[in-house]
């Protein structure tokens, strides 16, 4: 008996069944699959990297890249949203949220993807990688870091995932 509920949570997780199955079929074994859990792929955007110059001019245009990767949310809208703060704050005092200011530089992005929800070809699952350009223009002389951060998505399992940081 296979008790499964179809998701790999790990890496190995294919070889092992890969495995288990030539392990029953060399013993002529029959396999029940039970299946648990919830049949609806999970939905998760996040910021799997913020690309930056490590050093810009003060007034300089200058565009950071957002990579954006996510599954079953292909078509919807999100926010990416860039905040900063200076460099030393992250290492004289602990972290604190306040430390981050709002830089005004926003876009809402449609996400891209492939496969869609219910094909077969896909496994009932889209998913998509994709790069947003955020132009900045720094007037302020000094050591930054810059994070980028998708608001949540109303659906979204794993929030956790949704911010990158480059330095400059």
């Amino acid at each position: 008996v296979m008790v499964s509920d179809g998701q790999m949570t790990t890496r190995s997780g294919e070889d092992r069944l890969a495995d288990a199955m030539a392990y029953a079929n060399q013993r002529g074994l029959r396999i029940y699959p039970v299946l648990v859990g919830e049949p609806t792929p999970p939905k998760n955007v996040s910021v799997t990297g913020l690309q930056a110059p490590r050093e810009v001019r003060r007034g300089a245009h200058t565009e950071l890249s957002v990579v954006l990767a996510h599954r079953n949310l292909t078509g919807q809208q999100v926010r990416v949203k860039l905040l900063r703060k200076p460099a030393e704050a992250s290492t004289t005092r602990p972290a604190d949220k306040d430390d981050w200011t709002d830089t005004g530089i926003a876009k809402t992005v449609r996400l891209d993807g492939e496969g869609a929800a219910g094909s077969s070809a896909a496994g009932g699952v889209s998913h998509g990688v994709q790069t947003v350009a955020l132009e900045v223009e720094p007037d302020t002389i000094g050591k930054f870091i810059y994070r980028a951060v998708v608001e949540p998505h109303a659906d979204e399992r794993n929030v956790e995932d949704n911010q990158a940081e480059a330095p400059v």
